[in-house]
């Protein structure tokens, strides 16, 4: 279990305890705040966690078939439409530019599904 899912278990488990604890135990707004807090460091988590999976090493991760992929040239938030072969990526809006990726991510993984 790593540290951010250690955090996630406590806060869920807080969370838990905060639902079901008898009300005299906190004031009304205090216990809506605390629960609200939990539900916000909760979905915080699940990002972090989920951007963990989603990212790949370029260099030690490459992909495995050549095509259409998100790819970062840093640790920032700026993300590119990229495509890789033969391990060399490029702009997909303009192929000729060669880009340095240190991370890439399938490029449909940033759709929603609906349920």
């Amino acid at each position: 279990m790593t540290s951010r899912e250690a955090a996630l278990k406590s806060c869920k488990d807080r969370l838990e305890h905060l639902e079901n604890a008898p009300s005299h135990h906190y004031g009304k707004r205090q216990r809506q705040r605390a629960i609200e807090l939990e539900k916000v460091k909760i979905e915080a988590l699940l990002h972090q966690i989920w951007e963990e999976k989603l990212w790949h090493d370029a260099k030690t991760d490459p992909p495995k078939t050549p095509g259409l992929y998100y790819g970062k040239k840093n640790d920032t938030n700026s993300m590119y439409p990229c495509l890789y072969r033969d391990g060399i990526w490029v702009l997909d809006a303009y192929p000729q530019t060669k880009m340095d990726i240190v991370k890439w991510a399938d490029y449909t993984a940033f759709v929603k599904e609906d349920d």
